[in-house]
């Protein structure tokens, strides 16, 4: 027997539009400011090249949707607009500064690595001063109505401090585009102004790997019944944060019956009261049937709500083809 993911019911639905994603504006100009002293690169275990592509697509992932950030021309886009200061000076912080490999492959990429000085915050202070310079110096030519949208200048913070909030604010209430990359350990409120899905707790994966632009890739999988997928979508929590629902896990078990399924469901928690079901064939799409899932508040997360549908299949059961849905304010999102 096999299981696999429906393409011929979801395709009823391939008008459902990516989570984050506007059609009315494109992101043309990327400007990323790295505090990396507070996102350092001591557990590292990929190149510069890797981190830059993978820190530039799931922003532009979160503001205009997965599909268009595959397709952008990172370096069209990105440069010199990346500034990351480093002080080669201080022997105490050599974690915090890109190994002499890392630091190549930046210079390559043409990421501007100022020396700040040595003073108590000089980074934050230097980091601070370049945004608001930045910002006053986009205002002249990206004014309010005027031909050149500010959405389509995207700023990109790296830090999990909050010594930040005052230039996130500016930023957004200025108009401009703005996605926060962190480490998990963000220290203080996130300003409100910031949608969940633009505040990414991916840094460290980034940089040891376990976060890659294959987690923005839709995926269509086939295992047979009786293999436990819970590795079908091990990126599941930002996939689904990104894509509004993603498929976690399927657990099937041997049963009197034949065999029980459950499935296992992240979605966007932004989703107003969303309503998930996995609709399923064991006749290739003659027939159907839905199965309801209920949420598990236990495994919410500050990006994803998680919820579990569980169902039954015959001994006489040869193949099982299955889908999900969200419907959230009165909108059908599927994934196959």
């Amino acid at each position: 027997m096999a299981a696999s993911a429906s393409g011929a019911a979801a395709a009823a639905a391939s008008s459902a539009a990516a989570a984050g994603s506007d059609t009315n504006f494109d992101v043309e100009y990327v400007r990323v400011f790295h505090d990396a002293e507070n996102c350092h690169f001591q557990w590292a275990t990929v190149s510069g090249g890797v981190i830059h592509d993978a820190v530039v697509r799931a922003s532009l992932a979160a503001v205009i949707g997965p599909e268009r950030a595959l397709t952008k021309d990172i370096l069209r886009i990105m440069s010199k607009t990346w500034v990351m200061p480093v002080d080669d000076s201080r022997e105490g912080g050599r974690i915090y500064r890109p190994n002499p490999r890392l630091k190549n492959d930046f210079i390559d990429l043409q990421v501007d690595m100022p020396n700040p000085g040595s003073k108590p915050d000089a980074v934050d202070t230097y980091l601070k001063g370049k945004i608001g310079n930045e910002i006053q110096m986009l205002n002249t030519f990206f004014r309010p109505g005027g031909p050149m949208d500010r959405r389509s200048v995207m700023f990109v913070l790296i830090t999990g401090d909050r010594d930040f909030a005052h230039e996130i604010n500016l930023i957004v209430r200025e108009g401009y585009s703005f996605v926060l990359i962190h480490n998990g350990n963000l220290r203080g409120s996130i300003p409100h102004l910031i949608p969940p899905n633009h505040c990414l707790p991916i840094w460290t994966d980034i940089v040891t790997g376990r976060w890659t632009v294959d987690v923005l890739r839709p995926t269509q999988q086939t295992q047979p019944l009786g293999f436990d997928a819970s590795q079908l979508q091990p990126k599941s929590e930002a996939y689904a944060a990104l894509h509004k629902l993603c498929l976690e896990n399927v657990q099937l078990q041997p049963s009197p019956r034949g065999t029980d399924v459950q499935f296992g469901i992240r979605t966007n928690v932004m989703l107003e009261s969303p309503a998930v079901i996995v609709r399923y064939t064991t006749n290739k799409w003659s027939t159907h049937t839905d199965v309801p899932a209920i949420k598990l508040l236990e495994k919410q997360t500050e990006l994803t709500s998680y919820f579990v549908a569980s169902t039954s299949l015959p001994q006489t059961t040869e193949e099982m083809e299955f889908c999900i849905c969200c419907t959230a304010a009165g909108t059908e999102h599927w994934h196959k």
